[in-house]
């Protein structure tokens, strides 16, 4: 006669915690964020967004500045060409004049509408995040300091088999 039995035993368990970041550990995330932003961060911070104006903008050939100033030289060739062309009658250099002035005028009535919608814009930007923003974005999203958190888990396994017999 002969005979087997086993036994196994098994368990895990698992930890998990976690604890509001320090002052330091979260002036230190600020300045690692600074730095990586080659100092921007603490500027907005402190800040807010630039408000930038439209002179501003336009001195570097923005808002249609660019454009405002290739459509004058435009038309000062067309108009340079209607008064030395000896073939045309003065009614002509009229009618010729009167038809650049209008096709000036349109094409600065569209640029004048553009530069207005991108006024619109930069309104909106500079009514953008404030310093105000970043503290309550901040306070949002690190009103518990930040957090770290641990955890840790294993198990163990045990089993043990016998057999045996008897024999005649």
């Amino acid at each position: 006669m002969s005979g087997s039995y086993g036994q196994s035993k098994s368990s895990s368990s698992q930890h998990s915690s976690s604890k509001p970041l320090t002052d330091e550990e979260v002036a230190s995330y600020f300045s690692k964020l600074n730095e990586l932003s080659g100092g921007r961060l603490n500027e907005f911070s402190t800040a807010g967004t630039p408000q930038l104006t439209p002179e501003q903008i336009q001195a570097v050939g923005g808002l249609g500045a660019d454009r405002q100033r290739q459509l004058d030289v435009t038309r000062k060739q067309a108009l340079d060409q209607v008064t030395a062309d000896p073939n045309l009658t003065i009614a002509q250099r009229q009618r010729s004049t009167q038809l650049t002035d209008q096709d000036y005028n349109d094409r600065l009535t569209a640029i004048t509408k553009e530069i207005e919608g991108q006024k619109t814009g930069l309104a909106q930007y500079n009514a953008g995040l404030t310093k105000e923003d970043l503290a309550l974005l901040a306070n949002i999203y690190f009103g518990g300091k930040g957090q770290t958190s641990e955890s840790y888990g294993g198990s163990m396994s045990r089993s043990f088999t016998s057999s045996g017999g008897i024999g005649g």
